[in-house]
């Protein structure tokens, strides 16, 4: 009995930290798609970034969404909470807290 419980424990833990660890990757694959975007845009005329940008934003914006979808099942509401943006640090400092949270 005592084995069966340490189980489900272990594999609930690992579920988390699995989950953790896709936002992670989420976060990262986000920043750098707006660092290719930013990259990209600089080589298109002035006259044309503004469509260019918006065919972007609705890309990112799908993929966002389908993150959502996925995870708005979790049975943990922290999960279905933290999928549903990016949050973004701009500063390397643990102590800083100057993020901001992406609903595009």
């Amino acid at each position: 009995m005592v084995k069966m419980t340490w189980e489900i424990v272990m594999k609930a833990e690992y579920h988390r930290k699995k989950l953790k660890s896709d936002y992670l990757a989420a976060t990262f694959k986000f920043i750098n798609i707006l660092t290719s975007v930013s990259l990209k845009l600089k080589t298109i005329k002035t006259e044309e970034r503004k469509a260019k940008l918006k065919e972007y934003v609705k890309r990112v914006n799908r993929w966002m969404q389908t993150l959502r979808r996925k995870h708005i099942g979790d049975k943990e509401e922290y999960f279905r909470k933290l999928f549903y943006g990016i949050h973004i640090p701009f500063s390397t400092q643990a102590d800083d807290n100057s993020t901001m949270v992406f609903f595009i």
